[in-house]
């Protein structure tokens, strides 16, 4: 075969093995798919994730974790009981934690001490009104109890626990882990401007990647 010849037959090879069009458009379409998945996750980790410091919410959420926040949830509702939220405490160390919301304006609560290893025990009247329920509570970590109770007139822990109704435009947040959390048992109830945005997920480590879902219960109770 002639030099020619041999170069027409190899340029016609090339053309038979080029991919059509349509896939080459479909590879382009998923590469950029791809690249701006990727922006996307940068963005929410560096920009949108909370954090989580010390072991105030295990069992769930572990010193180090990362956790996306949606700081858009409260936008046009309000927080709800059960929400772990990404707070800026009243007092003491001024840096954003996680903790979760379990009395809302208006709430009645009394949390009764530690006893036979048990961790204390939540009571609520939603909206100060009606009978007494107890939360029953999944996610509770077990690294020991706290002897206090709450609250006194500010809302924080005392000896002599009795019944406090939260203010009005004010949350009630406490840690999973409640023997070593620093939280409204220490510095009352926080404002609602206090509250940063909504924990929705855990994302890093990649290996306990998860929603962040677990909710108290409301069981009937005489306190």
């Amino acid at each position: 075969m002639s030099a020619p010849a041999a170069a027409s037959q190899a340029q016609r090879d090339r053309r038979r093995r080029r991919l059509p069009t349509w896939a080459r458009r479909l590879v382009w379409g998923l590469s950029i798919g791809v690249l701006v998945m990727a922006l996307f996750a940068l963005v929410a980790v560096l920009f949108f994730s909370a954090r989580v410091i010390g072991p105030s919410m295990l069992p769930g959420l572990h010193s180090g974790d990362r956790a996306l926040i949606n700081p858009l949830a409260y936008v046009f509702g309000t927080p709800q009981r059960g929400d772990v939220v990404e707070v800026i405490p009243p007092a003491g160390p001024r840096d954003a934690a996680v903790k979760r919301v379990v009395g809302l304006p208006g709430d009645e609560l009394e949390i009764l001490p530690a006893s036979h290893g048990q961790p204390p025990a939540v009571f609520v009247r939603p909206g100060g009104k009606g009978g007494w329920y107890r939360l029953i509570e999944p996610y509770l970590g077990s690294a020991g109890v706290p002897w206090l109770g709450c609250c006194d007139s500010t809302g924080r822990a005392t000896e002599h626990p009795r019944p406090f109704r939260v203010p009005a435009g004010e949350y009630f947040v406490l840690g999973d882990n409640r023997s070593v959390s620093y939280d409204s048992m220490g510095y009352g109830p926080v404002p609602r401007g206090a509250i940063k945005g909504k924990i929705v997920w855990l994302i890093l480590p990649l290996s306990r990647f998860a929603p962040v879902a677990q909710r108290p219960t409301l069981v009937p109770a005489h306190i």
